[in-house]
């Protein structure tokens, strides 16, 4: 019964995270504790920050919490890009170029607490929660805005567009 309601738990957690570009797309300090944000340093020049989503589960350690790391930093840097776009069109620049990236991965795993109890036979019980480890991801862009589409630099309303596009509903 104990496992089933923590597979009714785990469900219930990843069924309410954010999945869609309106839902992540939010300015960070929202209220979220996820979201972008931006630091100019001159009329071309910025720093654009996604701070992805913190993931919690039983563990984040081995390939699969390597796997993890990767997926979320590559959600970040998709809404980094995003972000990167938006701040060009508003600024009237068609293009920017990432002239610096920054990948910010940090996990923390722990280890199931076990207590002293007599329970079916078993000297001990394992006790877990979906808060026992979390992964937290951030990247950080520095982008320079451009005049004109350049080779190697991004179309600001087309690499908008396409991140959109990908997070637009819910995955089933």
């Amino acid at each position: 019964m104990a496992r089933i309601s923590i597979l009714l738990l785990a469900l219930t957690v990843v069924a309410c995270a954010p999945q869609t570009y309106r839902e992540l797309y939010v300015p960070y300090g929202a209220g979220a504790g996820y979201g972008y944000s931006e630091q100019r340093f001159d009329d071309r020049h910025f720093a654009i920050t996604y701070n992805a989503p913190t993931e919690t589960g039983f563990s984040f350690a081995g390939e699969a919490g390597a796997q993890a790391a990767q997926a979320e930093l590559s959600r970040a840097y998709e809404f980094a890009l995003a972000r990167a776009a938006e701040v060009a069109l508003a600024n009237g620049y068609p293009a920017f170029r990432v002239t610096d990236r920054r990948n910010d991965a940090m996990s923390r795993n722990y280890e199931a607490w076990k207590g002293p109890y007599f329970t079916g036979g078993w000297p001990y019980q394992r006790n877990y929660a979906m808060d026992n480890a979390y992964l937290a991801a951030r990247v950080t862009l520095t982008v320079e805005l451009l005049p004109s589409l350049e080779t190697g630099a991004y179309d600001a309303q087309r690499t908008r567009a396409e991140i959109q596009s990908r997070y637009a509903t819910p995955p089933a």
